[in-house]
């Protein structure tokens, strides 16, 4: 049977054990049998109570429950403390977690930076580059108009400031996949 203890609302477990030890009277020839009661009390480590030559478990109560209640304070206190520092952990937990996030924000964001910086870059040269097409063109054919008009459309697209759509690609994004 399991018994408990309700202290300062914590439950303390009790166990009872009955011990049978058979004694030899020096009067009586006969064996005498005596039952004792043996309280345990505790988690990790055990308080035992059990009957003694002088005194009986019964003469005993006042100072098992005063154990008990100190028992009982030092397990809540324990408990206690033990939720406040299950309660700081999650916290730093969580405040490490969005620190890790931020970061990890930060970092995205300045890889597209260095995305765009490098798409800007590349649409100086390829407008510089259709310019120069442009400027140094002697027939002026309706071919050649068709392609210069493709690749200011296409520079558009790449642009990060512009990003205009376009009719085959639609909106450029940093994962499209410029290999043919």
């Amino acid at each position: 049977m399991q018994l408990y203890l309700v202290a300062f609302s914590e439950d303390i477990s009790l166990r009872e054990r009955y011990i049978h030890s058979d004694t030899d009277n020096q009067t009586s020839p006969k064996k005498e049998t005596r039952v004792h009661l043996v309280f345990r009390c505790g988690y990790s480590y055990h308080k035992r109570w059990e009957d003694s030559k002088s005194k009986l478990l019964e003469a005993k109560i006042i100072s098992i429950v005063a154990y008990l209640e100190v028992n009982a304070r030092e397990l809540r206190a324990s408990w206690d403390q033990s939720a406040k520092l299950r309660i700081e952990r999650e916290e730093q937990e969580r405040i490490r977690e969005e620190i890790e996030e931020r970061k990890k924000n930060e970092i995205r964001k300045f890889k597209e930076l260095i995305d765009e910086s490098e798409r800007w870059h590349k649409t100086k040269i390829l407008r510089k580059y259709i310019d120069y097409i442009e400027s140094n063109s002697i027939a002026n054919h309706e071919e050649q108009e068709k392609w210069l008009q493709w690749a200011k459309d296409k520079t558009d697209w790449y642009d990060p400031l512009k990003n205009r759509p376009d009719e085959v690609l639609g909106v450029f994004t940093n994962n499209c996949n410029m290999k043919a």
